[in-house]
């Protein structure tokens, strides 16, 4: 069993059980919390403080330092050889490994001066520069360069100092086998060291970038944090992970990945911003369940970012706008481009006003026609309402790369 304790209180040690998910860690430990309430009442409104919690598995060599963890829940055991009080705490993040002694100087506040995620996107991208293979007819040699070399560029913006790629290896051999591990990595350096708590938000934020550069592939491997010149894997569950995508997809435009990710960051900041880059994530990191929700968060983004420019504009003269400039399936005339404007409106406002239910999907759509009051139904089947939820997810992507990022070329795969 592994043994736990609080904070810095290495002299008080107690036996645990944890357990990961991907969604927290959770670690039941042999310690009644309510030894904490000076009010001798117990109550299920009892709130008990945040804590670091430290986590030493020496049977399978690995520790963990859950960072902020919160009271989850008591259980317990009554009898008189096995009684037991146990207290439940998970965490939405944590530093892991092999050694518990290395993790003892990670207890309290914590300020991070880089960043490293590791991810299979980047091997795809950037291949292992740092692992040379020779063949001849004679030997097959692998060379690997214990200098690590790296593709850095210079951002000084947004508290990043720069941004660069880069690889390292792992290699265990024996008289039977050689294994080599081999990963390539996304990094930052910070201007102004950042407190562990705000990293998500930087790791969200290039989420979002890498997704436009190779939808469905960037998928965090792991990640390490730089604390006081030392690095500490780290694990993060508040930031959750794309859907990952197993198709042959091409990288989105041709600038390569640095440069592609310095023009997000300076044109398209997500990061302690407000506006309709807010709304990006909702409609191409992780599309919703139901088609309704993302008609809905598309048509969200079309309206927050062209009324932010033109306020007076009323919801048709937006799609209208935004089927003008921004559709390319193919050509669309006047007539056809006033219809599908008055449906995509007619569909929002009936969500919007009256849920989702359409009876018998007959959607009723009113219009001015020389000042002469005109109605019609749709016949709003899946069909239908999948077309219109493509037409708009493609507005957004277009005025993403196209207005947004000043591509005029780009093939993003659509992933909705």
């Amino acid at each position: 069993m592994a043994r736990c304790c609080f904070n810095k209180e290495l002299k008080e040690i107690y036996r645990c059980e944890y357990e990961i998910t991907e969604e927290c860690i959770t670690v039941d430990i042999e310690y009644d919390v309510y030894t904490e309430n000076t009010t001798g009442i117990i109550s299920s409104n009892d709130i008990f403080k945040e804590r670091d919690i430290l986590i030493v598995d020496s049977a399978k060599k690995k520790s963990f330092l859950l960072k902020n963890a919160i009271f989850g829940g008591k259980n317990s055991r009554f009898g008189t050889i096995d009684s037991i009080d146990a207290s439940r705490f998970f965490s939405y993040e944590y530093f892991e490994a092999g050694d518990g002694n290395a993790l003892c100087d990670l207890f309290g506040a914590l300020s991070v001066k880089s960043l490293r995620i590791y991810s299979e996107a980047i091997n795809d991208y950037y291949y292992h520069p740092s692992v040379v293979v020779k063949d001849t007819d004679d030997t097959h040699e692998i060379l690997l360069q214990k200098e690590r070399k790296e593709q850095s560029v210079i951002l000084n913006d947004h508290n990043i100092e720069k941004i660069y790629l880069g690889d390292d290896w792992h290699s265990v051999s024996n008289n039977k086998s050689i294994s080599i591990d081999i990963n390539g990595y996304f990094g930052m350096s910070f201007i102004n060291t950042v407190d562990h708590t705000e990293i998500y938000k930087y790791i969200r934020e290039v989420m979002i970038y890498m997704q436009l550069f190779y939808p469905g592939k960037f998928i965090i491997k792991k990640m390490s944090l730089e604390i006081d010149g030392k690095n500490y894997w780290y694990v993060s569950k508040s930031t959750r992970q794309i859907k990952h995508s197993s198709r042959i997809i091409d990288f989105s435009v041709k600038d390569d990945m640095l440069t592609f990710l310095k023009n997000c960051y300076i044109k398209m900041p997500y990061r302690d911003t407000e506006g309709a880059t807010r709304n990006i994530p909702y409609v191409v990191m992780r599309p919703y369940r139901n088609i309704e929700d993302n008609f809905l968060m598309s048509f969200r983004f079309l309206e927050y970012y062209y009324k932010a420019k033109n306020p007076k504009w009323k919801n048709w003269k937006v799609i209208k706008e935004a089927i003008k400039h921004h559709y390319k399936d193919k050509e669309l005339d006047k007539k056809t481009i006033e219809k599908e404007v008055r449906e995509i409106v007619a569909l929002r406002n009936h969500y919007v006003h009256s849920g989702y239910y359409i009876h018998e999907t007959n959607l009723l759509v009113t219009y001015k026609e020389d000042n002469v009051k005109k109605e019609y139904y749709v016949e709003a089947n899946v069909s239908w309402l999948r077309d219109r939820v493509e037409m708009l997810y493609n507005l957004v992507i277009d005025i993403i790369f196209t207005e947004i990022l000043g591509y005029q070329e780009y093939s993003f795969r659509n992933v909705f």
